[in-house]
């Protein structure tokens, strides 16, 4: 079992100009997912509700309620993404 089934419920790619998708994380993985992917991207906003960062170039935007939007991915792998972006190792 990889890392994105460990924290992930589902994703789903969104129909925009860019490669867009929305990511729902599982509730009980939440606060470690976040502290894994705050400790490895760039926080470029911070409000109560929700966290903007930049990892590898992709806009993440983190929501407090478990889901993920995940801006500009390119042609990249959206799982291969995740599971760098959800790994421990900084």
């Amino acid at each position: 079992m990889g890392l994105v089934d460990e924290f992930v419920k589902n994703y789903t790619k969104s129909c925009t100009a860019e490669t867009t998708y929305t990511v729902t994380l599982k509730w009980d993985k939440i606060d470690d997912a976040y502290r894994r992917i705050l400790s490895k991207g760039k926080v470029i906003s911070k409000m109560p509700m929700l966290t903007r960062v930049v990892y590898e170039g992709v806009e993440i935007t983190l929501f407090r309620t478990g889901k993920m939007v995940i801006k500009k991915l390119g042609d990249r792998d959206i799982r291969e993404f995740l599971e760098n972006l959800l790994s421990d190792s900084g």
